[in-house]
């Protein structure tokens, strides 16, 4: 009679999964998907729809309309989403809006029935994520070289929407006055101050003039990351500019007032503050700075009762101005 052994064989042992079996019991990563409708776009970050390729932010209704008439179609809420569309991507729509004082391309939109991030991403790479005012998720890509960026936000109800809009550096409207101005330029805020108003109101064709008030409100293009152009008010004296101020809204930045000062300091210098005054100032070829900063928002009081705004306020220096270090 033969015995039952208890001795496990070795083909009972144990035995480690291939390499082979390993994948298979493994589920792979889902590759993202890739819309045909990329043919639609360049490779190059931030890069206008092929079909307007040759267009710019100073392209006019007529040039627009040699493109396609149906670019100047917009969003109509009872129509529907409306506008230039490729009869092989259908799922894609690309609009234009215009300078109401201009006539000049401003701004221009494109509609995706779906989630457009993972093919734009696999186009330009990877976006940065931020937030718009309004605490508003987004995903930007920037086009240094012709200063333009691309903003995509998904939509509530379903699908996504790109805007191109023109940007400026901070830095740019932040510098320091020239010696010798040269030709002006509307984001030099610091060469306008003291300058006739015949020079300086050219500059901003889409002005709004306060009659009485002797002031007159112009636009810049919006800075990196914000889609909306910011005012700039000028006062004016003896028919020369005065003063220029601009606001920066500062409630989806908490870290603005630090991230301002340092790059004003590269070209204006260490602030300095008055006694008795907290505000911080610097004084550059008879142009003066100051900053005027939000209260610090206090997360268990009260809700501010408006937008908390960075104000700076450039203008000419008066008369034994006396400074001392900032703390």
């Amino acid at each position: 009679m033969i015995g039952c052994s208890s001795q496990k064989t070795q083909d009972d042992a144990p035995k480690t999964p291939s390499k082979s079996q390993t994948a298979s019991l493994v589920p792979e990563m889902p590759v993202a998907l890739v819309e045909d409708w990329s043919a639609l776009f360049e490779p190059n970050p931030a890069s206008f729809p092929t079909v307007i390729n040759a267009l710019n932010f100073q392209s006019t209704k007529q040039e627009i309309m040699r493109v396609s008439p149906d670019l100047l179609r917009t969003r109509r809420r009872a129509q529907g989403t409306s506008g230039w569309r490729s009869e092989k991507f259908p799922s894609v729509t690309v609009s234009t809006r215009l300078s109401a004082s201009t006539q000049r391309l401003r701004s221009v939109r494109v509609d995706f029935v779906g989630d457009a991030r993972p093919t734009l991403t696999s186009l330009w790479g990877t976006p940065t994520e931020g937030q718009l005012e309004g605490g508003l998720t987004a995903w930007f890509w920037f086009d240094d070289s012709r200063s333009i960026q691309a903003i995509l936000q998904r939509n509530p109800g379903g699908g996504s929407t790109l805007q191109y809009w023109p940007f400026i550096r901070l830095e740019t409207v932040l510098q320091a006055p020239s010696k010798d101005t040269g030709e002006l330029i509307p984001e030099h805020l610091a060469n306008l101050i003291g300058q006739p108003e015949s020079k300086v109101s050219p500059l901003f064709p889409e002005k709004v003039i306060h009659t009485g008030r002797n002031s007159f409100h112009g636009s810049l293009k919006p800075i990196r990351k914000e889609k909306r152009y910011f005012k700039v008010r000028f006062g004016m004296k003896d028919d020369r500019v005065a003063t220029a101020e601009i606001k920066l809204q500062a409630s989806v930045n908490p870290n603005l007032k630090g991230r301002v000062i340092e790059l004003i300091k590269p070209a204006w210098g260490s602030p300095k503050t008055a006694p008795g005054d907290a505000q911080l100032y610097w004084i550059r070829e008879g142009v003066k700075l100051v900053m005027f900063a939000p209260p610090p928002f206090d997360p268990n009081g009260p809700p501010p009762k408006s937008k908390p705004f960075l104000r700076l306020l450039f203008s000419q220096v008066s008369a034994n101005v006396e400074a001392v270090p900032a703390p």
